[in-house]
């Protein structure tokens, strides 16, 4: 049986309008995936320290598509999540030269 991952999006963006929510972000984890389908992840075996390290999750509006964030070490792993997965309209992948 397939995901309806769209179908969970356009019922937590009604919750949100109903709430007057206009964005949320979430972390990865359980949440993000029901949402959007993007897989949870072990913890990670480094520890980078840079700016943005600390930022893994998605920013989700209430009238558009799905930024997922996150810092570049590690960055290509949620490219290769947002493929196929034409509700993620962004991947921001944050450098260690950028201020978030």
């Amino acid at each position: 049986m397939a995901m309806d991952y769209e179908g969970r999006l356009s019922r937590v963006r009604e919750t949100m309008r109903e709430k007057g929510i206009v964005l949320m972000y979430l972390r990865r984890g359980a949440n993000l995936f029901y949402l959007t389908g993007i897989k949870r992840r072990g913890p990670e075996l480094t520890d980078s320290n840079s700016y943005g390290d600390y930022i893994h999750g998605a920013y989700i509006s209430l009238t558009s598509g799905i930024t997922l964030v996150a810092p570049r070490m590690g960055g290509s792993g949620w490219q290769k999540e947002a493929e196929g997965k034409p509700w993620i309209t962004e991947v921001k992948i944050i450098d260690e030269s950028e201020r978030p």
